[in-house]
């Protein structure tokens, strides 16, 4: 027997050895009058010894009689119940205890009173001092008289309140981490250092078909196709000797169904084992994607090319682009648009230039060349696409050579040049040299609604927005340095109502006989819808940027924090096991403190990131109420002391007794908790922590938690609460943080419709502040 019931046992025969000593001094002392005062000395004595070792023992020792009532209690019951041990003489244990627990206990007590066996081992929960639950293992032994009657019971009670409070937080940590794996969508695969499966998620369980007996324990190689396994065989040894850690083969499921994957690896420890972590994603979307891509892509009837972003050569062409322009397929592929002649480089250049920032354009009109050296009219459509990680340029070539030749057929007669113009869907002008309108076509009134004669005569910038006429005018300035004609400016000219419109511009330049520019022609369409698309796509991409920072915060945050606790959980765990014969109560109680400490970071991690995860997602209920302020800065400091004693750190406040706000109970709780404990994480030992709250103006109360730490220089202010940006700072006892409990609090105070700041200076400690809603008196 070794450990805890070797303990209780020695001390159990210890107090029955003396209780046997203090009877026979006592009958020798009736007995034998000439050695009266001797045996009074030693029987004094031997009373003085029992009392030393149970006052000084570190549990609570005790007698009752045969009712159960105290007769003996050590001194330790003040150390449990705040009442000294003559307080106790007279009670039941039963009244140190809940009802329910009393009545259980009471049941069990009963039931061994009457067999008069021991008590071995019996958990139950007393009231302590403070009002809080305690935990307590009780042994006991019964006393019988000489004819074997029951007299009472004698016994200890030992406190193993934080033993089942760690054995209940490793719990509730195992729960968590299981919910967390089996919630992931991808399949989740654990193979031992032979290729066998030892754990999945549920995800592999649901979806494949097979139960976990039919898993565990078998070769990986069973969930892929039969035809397929030699592949995945050769892949998976070089993945178990580390020389892969990608594995493209698709799995099977039970019935015969094969899913398209892409698996990636890693190793590690499983149950303190060697092991091989496996990802296994479904691309069955993507591939589908891909082939519906393909399908419309070669069955478009517009020409059509992917090119590579990096060297501009094409990688894929449509039939509709061979027949256009008269080549055969291994003449296109690998080269690019200027090497076979369809443009010339300055082409190329100035398209490229009407590109936006995300490579966008729509209908640019262009000329390329045939392979026969025929001229091509288009309009030239590009996107930038990513096809499997990689970036390229989608282009979409719409002939338009029988419009333009029609429309040069048109220009030949003036009467079908007016027709043109009143029937164009585009605003058709002319100006003079100097900007002036000289004719506009009755586009214009249809689409901003100025009666063409009102516009003629008048300068162009009386309809264009200000900040856009250095443009225009530099766009009239080209047409004339180069002769020819210039397109893609970009403008907003206003309506009649005031709305402003989006417009571009081609022109090109009108010159008399001698060749002097007298004016210019040009076409102005319509671009609104296309600039509210890009405006809407800005904003998307915006979102997106956002949306990624988030993630990548709420991964790098499990890689880098998760990672350390359950290291130190396997170390333990595995120390635990191979060297349990051998070790002492106090290197168990090390090591079970220790491995209190990582879950109390585990779980307070896992919260935090749960908080935030419900935030994002937009799962958080907010439900404001008033709520008296002293009153939870009370149970906060309560909550935060066992952390700042170990600091010797002192917590004080200054909150008016009466002062109450208007907030969601849970969210308040929830940021006073991560701000008190970062500001204990954050301040050395000695130092002092201050809650203050005052109300201000506008119906509001301000918030401050001060502290004597370390503080913080101004990048890492400027970095506090963003997304972004992860601030991995240790506190002064080496603390892990991941500043995501900051982020929480201040989304938190901006639900509440208040505002977070934070003034710090380093080495002098930090004070942040915030505000809140003020209940109306």
């Amino acid at each position: 027997m070794n450990g805890p019931d070797k303990t209780k046992e020695e001390l159990t025969q210890a107090l029955q050895y003396l209780q046997q000593k203090y009877d026979a001094l006592k009958t020798a002392c009736e007995t034998d009058s000439a050695e009266n005062k001797q045996v009074a000395r030693a029987l004094k004595e031997s009373k003085n010894r029992l009392r030393d070792i149970t006052f000084s023992m570190a549990d609570w020792v005790w007698e009752v009689d045969e009712h159960g009532v105290y007769t003996y209690t050590s001194q330790k019951s003040f150390d449990f119940i705040g009442q000294t041990h003559e307080y106790a003489i007279g009670k039941k244990p039963f009244d140190f205890m809940p009802p329910d627990e009393a009545k259980r206990v009471a049941a069990i007590f009963s039931e061994l009173f009457a067999k008069k066996a021991p008590i071995k081992d019996l958990e139950n929960n007393i009231i302590g001092k403070n009002g809080e639950k305690i935990c307590l293992l009780t042994n006991g032994v019964p006393i019988l008289d000489e004819n074997g009657n029951l007299k009472g019971y004698r016994g200890v009670d030992k406190d193993i309140t934080e033993r089942k409070q760690a054995e209940n937080l490793l719990a509730q940590t195992r729960t968590n981490y299981e919910t967390f794996f089996n919630t992931i969508d991808d399949f989740l695969f654990i193979l031992d250092v032979e290729g066998n499966i030892i754990h999945t998620n549920t995800t592999v369980i649901g979806r494949l078909g097979y139960t976990p007996e039919e898993l565990f324990g078998k070769s990986v190689l069973m969930v892929h196709p039969p035809d397929c396994r030699d592949e995945a065989g050769r892949i998976v040894g070089e993945m178990l000797n580390g020389k892969a850690t990608f594995c493209p083969v698709p799995i099977i499921t039970k019935s015969g169904v094969q899913i398209p994957v892409e698996t990636r690896v890693s190793h590690g420890f499983w149950d303190g084992k060697p092991a091989i972590f496996g990802v296994t994603k479904d691309i069955s979307q993507i591939k589908f994607s891909e082939e519906k891509f393909s399908k419309l892509f070669h069955i478009n009837p517009s020409a059509c090319g992917l090119t590579d972003l990096e060297n501009h050569k094409y990688i894929e062409v449509n039939e509709a682009f061979y027949n256009l322009f008269g080549f055969d397929k291994n003449e296109v592929i690998g080269k690019t648009a200027a090497g076979l002649g369809l443009l010339t480089t300055e082409s190329i250049n100035a398209i490229t230039g009407k590109l936006d920032s995300n490579g966008k354009a729509d209908n640019i009109e262009a000329e390329l060349t045939a392979k026969n050296g025929a001229i091509k009219y288009v309009l030239l459509s590009a996107e930038n696409i990513y096809v499997q990680d990689k970036k390229y340029r989608y282009t979409i070539v719409h002939d338009i050579t029988e419009r333009k030749l029609a429309e040069e057929k048109l220009q030949e007669s003036e009467e079908k040049h007016r027709l043109l113009i009143e029937n164009s869907h585009d605003i058709i002008y002319t100006l003079n040299p100097e900007g002036v309108f000289v004719f506009v076509s009755s586009a214009w009134t249809a689409f901003l609604g100025h009666p063409v004669e009102q516009v003629a005569g008048q300068p162009f910038q009386l309809f264009v927005h200000p900040d856009d006429v250095p443009a225009c005018f530099e766009f009239l300035h080209r047409v004339i340095e180069t002769g020819q004609r210039q397109e893609g400016v970009e403008y907003r000219v206003q309506h009649i109502d005031g709305t402003w419109y989006w417009h571009t511009s081609s022109a090109v330049p009108m010159k008399d006989e001698t060749g002097m520019v007298i004016g210019f022609e040009g076409v102005a369409r319509d671009i609104t819808e296309r600039k509210k698309a890009e405006q809407e796509i800005f904003l998307k991409n915006k979102e997106l940027l956002e949306l990624n920072a988030e993630k990548d915060k709420f991964f790098s945050i499990i890689a880098h924090d998760l990672r350390s606790p359950f290291n130190v959980f396997l170390g333990l765990t595995r120390m635990m096991v191979e060297n349990l014969s051998t070790l002492t109560l106090d290197e168990i109680q090390k090591f079970a403190e220790k491995m209190r400490n990582s879950a109390n970071k585990l779980f307070n991690l896992l919260e935090n990131l749960l908080e935030w995860s419900q935030i994002q997602r937009g799962l958080l209920s907010y439900k404001p109420e008033s709520i008296l302020f002293l009153n939870v800065i009370i149970v906060i400091i309560e909550l935060a002391r066992g952390e700042a004693d170990k600091k010797l750190i002192r917590i004080s406040y200054d909150v008016p007794e009466d002062l109450r706000i208007i907030a969601d109970v849970k969210m308040f709780e929830s940021l006073m908790r991560n701000f008190v404990f970062n500001a204990i994480k954050f301040t050395p030992k000695g130092g002092k922590i201050t809650i203050a709250a005052k109300p201000i103006p506008g119906n509001s109360v301000e918030v401050s938690i001060m502290d004597t730490g370390i503080g913080m220089n101004k990048m890492m202010i400027d970095n506090l609460f963003r997304h972004e940006t992860q601030i991995i700072r240790q506190g002064t006892e080496g603390e892990p943080s991941t500043g995501l409990g900051l982020i929480i609090c201040k989304e938190f105070i901006e639900k509440h419709g208040g505002k977070i700041w934070v003034e710090s200076e380093e080495e002098k400690g930090s004070t942040f502040y915030f505000t809140i809603p003020c209940a109306k008196a």
